[in-house]
């Protein structure tokens, strides 16, 4: 992966701009970042290739597809052990609720954002990936009542 030291005001100009739409044209972004199109198009290619650009995605409003109940739990591991970990991280992976997954200092070990339609749902995750689990010590559940803000978009300083 490259460094940030190795990318120029263009190429942060045109990560913030395809943060907010990644669906911007080559020309549309040429207009913003006054370069021409062949040249972004490069530029663009080449934040993907090297990674710097992970994936295009579309996001989706939860509550339009079922999603009601979002969820962030702490879980701590009784062990420590890398085999241990290795497990509960291919599990949390394959769970398709799991939207994100933090290792984290603290009084956790893990930090997840769980996504579900309803308490029954819930249930059955917390069955399947953290009670039928013997190395997970403890694991405490907050709901989201509201949310305040959310964002994808990762702040870039340009210079």
């Amino acid at each position: 992966m490259m460094s940030k030291t190795t990318l120029d005001n263009y190429d942060l100009q045109l990560l913030t701009l395809l943060q907010e739409n990644g669906r911007l044209t080559q020309y549309e972004l040429a207009q913003h970042v006054a370069l021409s199109p062949s040249a972004c198009y490069r530029r663009v290619q080449r934040l993907r290739e090297l990674e710097v650009i992970q994936r295009d995605v579309v996001l989706i409003n939860p509550d339009e597809v079922g999603q009601k109940m979002r969820m962030v739990l702490q879980v701590s591991l009784a062990h420590e052990q890398t085999h241990l970990q290795q497990h509960f991280h291919r599990v949390v992976r394959e769970s398709p609720e799991v939207l994100e997954c933090y290792n984290v200092t603290g009084s956790a070990d893990y930090v997840l954002i769980v996504s579900v339609p309803d308490m029954a749902a819930f249930n059955i995750f917390s069955q399947r990936v953290l009670l039928s689990n013997a190395n997970i010590r403890e694991f405490e559940t907050m709901v989201v009542i509201s949310t305040i803000k959310y964002s994808t978009t990762i702040p870039i300083a340009q210079t």
